[in-house]
């Protein structure tokens, strides 16, 4: 996908979820949920070789370093083992007639701060 070009890609995925992706700069956030509930809600954070996740019910999250996760044990994105936002921009790319361009704050991007995550310093 084009490294200048902010996108916002809306599509169901396999299993009949509803998913929002955005891309800015190289940075993904993606998605899924209950449009009736936005409370139920998953998000995950790909930035740099890290991967926010989180609940918004639950308000706790992990991060993960992608590049320091076992052979055997990658972060599914959808079907795909993933260890690097570059391998989540891949799948998006597939993805691309779904996307738009769009205008996205920089700071939609940076890990929310009312989420409890565990895993790493977040000072990232």
């Amino acid at each position: 996908m084009n490294n200048n070009l902010t996108l916002e890609c809306k599509y169901t995925d396999e299993n009949g979820k509803k998913i929002i992706t955005q891309i800015k700069n190289r940075r993904v956030l993606t998605g899924s949920g209950d449009e009736n509930d936005p409370q139920k809600s998953a998000h995950i954070l790909f930035k740099y070789d890290q991967a926010w996740i989180w609940d918004t019910a639950t308000k706790k999250g992990i991060v993960v370093y992608l590049n320091e996760l076992p052979v055997d044990k990658g972060l599914k994105f959808g079907k795909t083992e993933i260890r690097s936002t570059d391998e989540v921009l891949k799948q998006m790319e597939i993805k691309r007639h779904y996307c738009r361009i769009s205008n996205l704050a920089d700071n939609l991007f940076d890990p929310p701060t009312d989420i409890k995550f565990t895993g790493e310093d977040q000072n990232t």
